[in-house]
């Protein structure tokens, strides 16, 4: 009798396909953005004409994005040896790369394609507004005198507003996951931070509520792994359902939410022998996200196609996420432990070992020490119930 793995079981073999996922929705949101960028608007983009005006192929991309996002922050806040840990591995995945992309936009790129004079665009408050992209809550779009004659004028890189939303999730997994354990101060002033995030900055709160129910789903998945199958059977009733939505014309961000997050999850998990070494070159994904409308919109003005666009656009955006995942993202990386122990240094909270959701601890921000920790999962009457779950994920968390 057929009897498909849970996402459980395949977690087990540490290979995924997550970071070929988030690679191809990168630039699933670049050829959807090739079309505002050459022709001032996405009306006839290939998503939106497919669906009938439902959705973008970006869009759906960025969605692809968060649910993914659930699934391994969750994964990684349960792994953190406690929450400073987590929080200071998630400023350092976002904001380096965000802070040496936004200085090389506003004092490399602004001054070379401006059609203001120098002194006009150094004086601007706006050149320095830009400068402050790379603290996350603040998505400035304009550079003085820079795109103003483009199809899409004056916007330099329209794909960072997701990133306030993708952190204010972050923070809240960590204010959840505290309130679980029963960490109450901790999760009250994190759920205090996420609160402020969507209604005292420029973060709308019916828009944060839509990416947040994205990044649940994947979060859910986390937590039900041992329940969810990976059956094909359900992969291709998923595939049908999104199908019915674009004939029909209606239905689709609602199918997204359920079927769609099923079919990334059981695309994650599947075995692509030849693209096995993906994750180890490296996760080039965020590089291309936040590098590539810049790129596009210095090419517009001679490409004037979409489809043009995207393949003469790729190459260099590839060539500076590469870049960026080397020289910045993956250094910052490599602090991650330091970062960790540095901040608890200045608030003189011990440094401990183990995992935050292994169990409740004496004190609210450390789990209980990993060499008391069960070796494996406990069954009835403490008996295994199963092999333990030994670093699954391992090439995709050690990139987060």
């Amino acid at each position: 009798m057929y009897r498909p793995i849970s996402i459980f079981d395949a977690m087990l073999s540490e290979r995924n396909n997550f970071d070929l996922l988030r690679l191809l929705a990168a630039l699933g949101v670049v050829l959807s953005h090739a079309y505002p960028v050459t022709q001032g608007s996405n009306a006839s983009e290939i998503l939106m004409l497919l669906s009938g005006g439902q959705s973008t192929l970006g869009e759906v991309c960025v969605m692809a994005f968060f649910v993914i996002s659930g699934f391994l922050i969750t994964q990684s806040f349960a792994r953190s040896r406690s929450v400073i840990d987590y929080m200071s591995n998630r400023v350092l995945r976002i904001v380096p790369g965000l802070a040496v992309m936004a200085l090389l936009t506003s004092c490399v790129l602004g001054p070379l394609v401006t059609t203001l004079p120098a002194e006009t665009y150094w004086t601007s408050r706006a050149t320095y507004r830009f400068l402050a992209n790379g603290l996350v809550y603040n998505t400035a779009q304009w550079l003085p005198g820079v795109f103003s004659q483009n199809s899409y004028p004056n916007v330099v890189n329209a794909s960072l507003w997701t990133l306030a939303y993708e952190f204010s999730c972050y923070t809240a997994v960590a204010s959840v996951g505290l309130a679980l354990r029963r960490a109450w101060l901790p999760a009250l002033l994190l759920t205090l931070v996420t609160v402020a995030s969507v209604f005292l900055t420029w973060i709308s709160p019916r828009l944060f509520l839509t990416f947040g129910s994205y990044f649940l789903a994947g979060s859910v998945a986390y937590l039900a792994r041992r329940r969810i199958p990976l059956d094909g059977r359900l992969f291709v009733f998923s595939v049908g359902v999104l199908a019915a939505t674009l004939i029909s014309k209606q239905g689709l961000h609602e199918a997204l939410l359920f079927f769609g997050s099923y079919i990334i999850l059981w695309l994650a998990f599947r075995p692509v022998p030849s693209l096995k070494g993906l994750a180890r070159q490296g996760d080039f994904s965020y590089g291309v996200y936040i590098y590539a409308f810049p790129i596009q919109q210095v090419l517009a003005p001679v490409i004037a196609t979409p489809v043009w666009n995207f393949l003469l656009s790729t190459p260099l955006i590839l060539l500076c996420a590469v870049l960026s995942w080397y020289l910045v993202e993956k250094p910052a990386l490599a602090c991650k432990r330091q970062a960790g122990h540095w901040v608890k240094g200045l608030l003189g909270i011990p440094v401990t070992r183990g995992a935050l959701m292994e169990n409740l601890p004496d004190h609210p921000f450390h789990g209980r020490p990993a060499d008391t920790a069960p070796s494996v999962c406990a069954g009835p009457r403490g008996a295994p119930y199963g092999p333990p779950e030994l670093k699954p994920l391992r090439d995709s968390t050690d990139k987060l």
